[in-house]
This record gives structure tokens, sequence and C-alpha cells, in this order.
């Protein structure tokens, strides 16, 4: 099966439908999907596996060469799980996806690398302020009214309280000349 339609052709998708059927997804989820098959044929013919008859195992060997060699994190291991899938009509009667051991390597995987969350820019108030005192917020009759409309709504929300995460979420800060 090279491309989407031919794995959902393989499926009993009549040829009359498949063309919609196929644009069910976008057309970047579809080539994402198709090139990390690729991917996916790739090893099991470097594996010997027959790609014909692949199985749950292969794909769980694959997911964890993924994980262990290429450092992939959980969430590109789901990505590669709804590809597969995309590619598989069933595995005993289940999706890939659904199969509570894929669903427990992922969940290990999330374990053992837990996602990055990005951290909130660190400021100081202080310099900010300093800032709003300077160009080009300063002094008005210099300033545009886009910046004096931003000075306004940061001063605003500083004001009413808000964290600094709500802050630099507004992106203001990124904004600020310092």
């Amino acid at each position: 099966l090279e491309t989407i339609g031919d794995a959902l052709r393989a499926t009993g998708v009549p040829e009359d439908a498949l063309e919609l059927t196929v644009a069910g997804r976008g057309r970047s989820t579809t080539s994402g999907y198709e090139a990390r098959w690729g991917i996916f044929l790739q090893w099991c013919r470097a594996e010997g596996v027959n790609t014909s008859a692949i199985t749950v195992e292969n794909a769980l060997s694959f997911l964890a060469h993924l994980f262990h060699n290429k450092g992939a994190a959980a969430a590109t291991l789901s990505v590669y799980v709804a590809a597969i899938g995309a590619f598989l009509p069933s595995l005993g009667g289940r999706s890939l996806g659904s199969d509570p051991r894929v669903a427990l390597l992922l969940r290990g995987a999330r374990r053992q690398r837990p996602p990055q969350r990005p951290v909130v820019p660190k400021w100081d108030l202080q310099v900010v302020l300093s800032s709003l005192q300077g160009p080009p917020y300063e002094p008005p009759d210099r300033a545009s009214l886009a910046t004096w409309s931003r000075k306004c709504a940061f001063l605003l929300t500083l004001c009413s309280g808000a964290r600094g995460s709500e802050l630099a979420g507004l992106g203001f800060l990124d904004r600020v000349h310092v």
C-alpha cells in the first residue's frame, strides 16, 4: 500500500467514493501519514518484516525503535500510531490505536520521557515599567495610537491583578523595548 487511497481501497471503499473518503482527512495530514508510513515500511524491510502481513508486534517494535534509537517523544509515537493505523484496516478486529499493548507502550513513553512544558518567560516588572516611560511610548506626541493602546492595555491588565503568564500570553512582553 503506497497511499491512503490504496489503504482505503483495500478496506473495501468503492472507487466512486474513494476521492471523497480520502478528502476526509486534510491534505497535510494525508501527506504526513504517507511519509510516516514510508518510514515504517523502510524499517520493516530493514528488519526483514513481511510488509504484507504486518502485526501489532511489528508496530510495537518499530515504536520502541523510534523511542530508544531516534529519541522520539510520546506525542510523536502517537502520530506514528495514527499514521500506521490509517494504512492497516484492522489488526485482530481492532484498530492499532485501540490495542491495549499500544496504549501501554504510549503511556510508558510518556512516563519515561514526559512532555516538556514551555516555560513562561521570566520578566521583571520594574524593567517593564521603566521601558514604558521611554520611547516608543513617550513622549506622548511622538507615540503612535497603536503603541499607546498597547501601553494602556498592559497597564489595565496589570492593575487587574493578572498573573505574569497571562501578561506574557498577550504577547505584550515580547514587544516591550528594554
